[in-house]
C-alpha cells in the first residue's frame, strides 16, 4: 500500500470517528432528519463525490466512480448508517432498500480488494 493511500485511510478513519460520534448524538436526541441531512452532506467531504451523485447510481457504478475499494467500503458504511436513520425516522421500506444497497456496496468493495470487515 502506498504512503498516500495509508495517509488517506488514516485521515478518513479519523473523520469517520468524529462523524459517527456526531450521528450518535443526533440519534440519541431523536433528530433523525437532521442526522440524515448531515450524513448526506458528508459524502462529498469523505469521498469526493456528493450524495446526489452516489445515491443515484447502483453499487457497481458507484464503485467504478470511486475507484478505490476502501472508498467503496466507506460508502457502504455511510449507506448502512443512512438505512439505520431511515428506519428510526419511520421509513422501513427506504431503510431496507438502503440496507440492501449497503450490502451490495460492501460486496463490491471486497471483490475489488478491500479488507473484509463487516458492514455495521
Amino acid at each position: 500500500m502506498a504512503v498516500f493511500e495509508k495517509d488517506w485511510i488514516q485521515r478518513v478513519l479519523r473523520q469517520l470517528a468524529i462523524f459517527f460520534a456526531r450521528m450518535l448524538r443526533l440519534k440519541e436526541a431523536g433528530e433523525y432528519g437532521r442526522a440524515l441531512q448531515e450524513l448526506r452532506g458528508a459524502y462529498g467531504e469523505l469521498l469526493g463525490l456528493p450524495w446526489d451523485v452516489l445515491g443515484a447510481v447502483d453499487a457497481p457504478t458507484a464503485a467504478a466512480l470511486l475507484g478505490d475499494p476502501e472508498k467503496v467500503k466507506v460508502l457502504a458504511r455511510l449507506v448502512a448508517e443512512e438505512a439505520d436513520l431511515l428506519a428510526l425516522g419511520g421509513d422501513p421500506v427506504a431503510a431496507e432498500q438502503a440496507s440492501a444497497e449497503a450490502r451490495r456496496l460492501h460486496e463490491a468493495a471486497i471483490a475489488a480488494g478491500a479488507s473484509p470487515d463487516p458492514v455495521a
